[in-house]
């Protein structure tokens, strides 16, 4: 019960974070950073 609990829950913050943030902006995946350090944006 409590693990299915807790699965539910992460689902849902993943969701969250997926909803919230660009594939390219994950926490996993770093976003990438030019040669001063600063973040690079891309703009398609």
């Amino acid at each position: 019960m409590t693990s299915m609990r807790m699965d539910h829950f992460d689902k849902q913050l993943r969701e969250d974070r997926l909803a919230h943030f660009p594939p390219a902006m994950l926490p996993r995946q770093p976003p990438p950073l030019d040669q001063n350090g600063k973040m690079v944006v891309s703009r398609a």
